[in-house]
């Protein structure tokens, strides 16, 4: 039988794995986690750009934005404010090394 490893996740008391773990001391948790997605109706440009600028002020609070920014990009998270990036600012930071938000390579094979 193969040892596993330090790498192996672990799970604790809350249900949570230790890989997750981080998510309950996000600064984002609470009253204000609205802020973090669109609304379900019409968002004017002014009220989009106003309620990204409160997400990104709680993120730069934040003890864990570096776990978060890193996890919403590990599953190509396509909705959110997180680690204090955009949907927009996610997909161009994978673009930018070579992958999309599907997972799939961003570059065509010649």
């Amino acid at each position: 039988m193969a040892e596993r490893s330090t790498e192996s996740v672990a799970v604790i008391r809350s249900g949570r794995t230790v890989v997750d773990a981080w998510q309950d001391s996000g600064a984002c948790r609470g009253p204000n986690s609205a802020v973090f997605y669109p609304p379900t109706h019409f968002e004017r440009r002014e009220d989009k750009c106003a309620r990204e600028r409160e997400a990104k002020s709680i993120c730069g609070l934040c003890p864990v934005w570096r776990q978060c920014l890193q996890y919403a990009l590990e599953i190509r998270e396509q909705h959110g404010i997180w680690g204090g990036k955009t949907e927009l600012e996610r997909r161009r930071m994978l673009e930018l090394v070579g992958l999309s938000m599907t997972g799939v390579s961003a570059h065509r094979a010649s």
